[in-house]
């Protein structure tokens, strides 16, 4: 999880086009979705949504 809230805290800092705020939601929909996989797991997924929604701003722009 910690690379997962420093990938976050990264993009923040870079003024990215998603709101810290909306990535704090999605880690939590993440965390309670797939509560039942273990940690390692749910991170996975969690890295997975995140580089979505990099590659979907990065469209837009």
């Amino acid at each position: 999880m910690k690379e997962c809230l420093s990938k976050i805290r990264n993009a923040q800092d870079e003024e990215n086009l998603v709101n810290f705020s909306y990535y704090n939601k999605i880690m939590d929909v993440v965390t309670e979705d797939f509560s039942d996989l273990e940690e390692k797991k749910r991170d996975v997924v969690l890295l997975r949504v995140l580089d979505s929604l990099e590659r979907v701003d990065r469209i837009r722009v």
